[in-house]
């Protein structure tokens, strides 16, 4: 019954690393869609990307501000929000980076 559809292009088997961190990310495209919408994965050569679209989304600026810049901001991560701090941690720590862009009816995130 969710209205959220997850859609899943990535052929082959990636690196565990990268799956943890497109897995956190997805968590992280979750919160902007509270109404539902649709969540596209897929990976290139190198960088992968994720793609929420709804009709209507919810991002806090200053929380998805972490993502890019985990160092810019004094925003307080709480629970509900611990993937928007574990995704550029495991970024680093694979030696990605994350960018973000966003319109009224869709997020994307690669990196």
């Amino acid at each position: 019954g969710s209205r959220l559809n997850i859609d899943w292009h990535v052929a082959g088997d990636p690196p565990r690393g990268d799956v943890k961190l497109a897995f956190l990310i997805i968590q992280c495209v979750e919160t902007a869609l509270p109404y539902g919408g649709t969540v596209t994965v897929t990976k290139g050569d190198s960088q992968w990307t994720i793609d929420g679209r709804a009709d209507k989304l919810k991002l806090d600026p200053k929380t998805w501000a972490v993502l890019s810049d985990p160092s810019g901001g004094s925003q307080e991560i709480t629970a509900p929000n611990v993937q928007f701090a574990l995704a550029p941690e495991t970024a680093a720590l694979l030696g990605r980076t994350i960018h973000v862009t966003s319109t009224e009816e869709s997020v994307s995130i690669s990196f």
